[in-house]
This record gives structure tokens, C-alpha cells and sequence, in this order.
């Protein structure tokens, strides 16, 4: 019986040690899929999302350009590169706010940008203006995930838009003048064609008889003339019967 008894407990014994055991590793299997699962369910956002890049003012010697950060996402200062493509005109300063200090896993102490980001770039312009904007940059976000560095391209305004208005503007200025002339050549042209019609055949036999009615005599009562006058050029102006017929 005793032996029996020895047994018995041995095998209860061995049992709960083994049930022990295996809940302990499901507890640490449990605990190891589940931090899995708690990092899964981080979804993070498309670079081009996460940082969004914008030229705000573009100048012949200046250029203004803004960033906009999503929550949680920082850019590194030190991984903003900028140049100017198209053209021969050269970046002579990069104007950046001051950031925030942060102890990067990836970098160590550097300084990053949230929220939102203001650029201001000094341009030395050349004899051909640059058509894009080529931007590098590098960002991550708080959850842990470091983008690699991105590379995007903005279009800057054409020259040859200003150059058009420009001379336009001219155009316009330079068509001024010209109007004016030709609008005094005209009148120019209208009286001196009135006074030429004064010496037409036509004409010429009224020349006597309205110097002698007005100049004639020295005591004419100068209203006088008036009505001769008046019934002379109304009978000059009134068709005969001859030509109504």
C-alpha cells in the first residue's frame, strides 16, 4: 500500500509541474504576440503624406517654400538639401527657424521640425532662370519608423510669363503715343481738307458777295446782314425745280 501511495503522489506531482510549465509558456507565447500585435496595428503614412512640400512665393532673387508635418512626424534639419535646376541661377542662403531639440535612436541629438516648416532661399539670378526646385529631405515618426531620404521636384513659376506681361506693358505704353499722334494727324488733316473745300469753283462766287454785304459799307448796321445772308445760303443749299424733276 505504501508503494501504491508513493506512486499516486509522484504522478500528482509530475502533473502539476507539467500543467505549471506549459502555462507559463503560453503565458510568455501570449505575451509575445500580443506586443506583436500591439506594433501591427501602427499604420504609418506614405512619405509624400507624411510631408507635404509647397512653393508658397517664388521671386527672381527669392523663395519662399512651406512644409506641413502630420502628427507625430518630424523632419531632420540636417537633411534639408536644396538646389536650383534649369537655369544658372545659384542659392546663396537657406534661411530655417530654429528647431527642436531631440535625441534621435537613428542620428543621436539633432535638431527636428513639427507641425509645420518655413523655408526662405536666396537666389543670385543668372541670365536664365531655373524651372525647378529640387528638394531632399528625411523624416520619421514617433512610433519608431525612419524614412530614407526622399527627393521631390517643384516647378517653379516660367519667366516667360513676366517677360510676356512685360512687354506687353510696353507695348501698350509705346501704343499710347502713337494714338495720340495719329489722333492730332487726323484733325491735322480734317482741317486743312475744310480749308482746302473753301477754294472750290463753287464756292468762289460767294466770296464778293458776302464781302461786299458785310465789309461794304461802314456804317451797316452788322445784325442787318443776317437775314441776307441766311436767304442767300438757303437758296445755294435748296435744289431748283429742274434738278427735283
Amino acid at each position: 500500500m505504501s508503494l501504491i501511495r508513493l506512486l499516486l503522489i509522484t504522478l500528482l506531482l509530475g502533473n502539476a509541474a507539467l500543467a505549471s510549465a506549459n502555462t507559463a509558456g503560453n503565458t510568455g507565447i501570449d505575451n509575445l504576440f500580443g506586443s506583436a500585435n500591439v506594433g501591427s496595428t501602427t499604420e504609418f503614412l506614405p512619405v509624400h503624406q507624411a510631408f507635404r512640400a509647397g512653393i508658397v512665393e517664388a521671386e527672381a532673387e527669392r523663395i519662399q517654400l512651406q512644409f506641413d508635418i502630420a502628427p507625430e512626424y518630424y523632419l531632420y534639419r540636417h537633411r534639408l538639401k536644396f538646389e536650383l535646376l534649369g537655369g544658372d541661377g545659384q542659392i546663396t542662403q537657406v534661411k530655417l527657424p530654429d528647431g527642436v531639440d531631440r535625441t534621435d535612436e537613428f542620428f543621436g541629438d539633432v535638431e527636428v521640425y513639427y507641425n509645420s516648416l518655413n523655408v526662405e532661399l536666396a537666389v543670385a539670378p543668372g541670365s536664365a532662370p531655373a524651372s525647378q526646385l529640387r528638394v531632399e529631405y528625411q523624416g520619421c515618426a514617433d512610433a519608431g519608423l525612419c524614412y530614407p531620404p526622399e527627393i521631390l521636384l517643384l516647378d517653379l513659376p516660367s519667366a516667360a510669363g513676366t517677360s510676356a506681361s512685360g512687354s506687353t506693358g510696353s507695348a501698350a505704353d509705346s501704343t499710347a503715343p502713337a494714338n495720340d499722334s495719329s489722333l492730332w494727324l487726323s484733325l491735322l488733316l480734317l482741317f486743312a481738307a475744310g480749308l482746302a473745300l473753301t477754294f472750290t469753283p463753287c464756292v468762289l462766287p460767294m466770296v464778293p458777295i458776302l464781302t461786299s454785304m458785310v465789309l461794304g459799307r461802314e456804317n451797316i448796321d452788322r445784325p442787318r446782314p443776317l437775314p441776307c445772308r441766311s436767304a442767300t445760303y438757303l437758296a445755294w443749299r435748296l435744289p431748283s425745280p429742274q434738278s427735283v424733276r
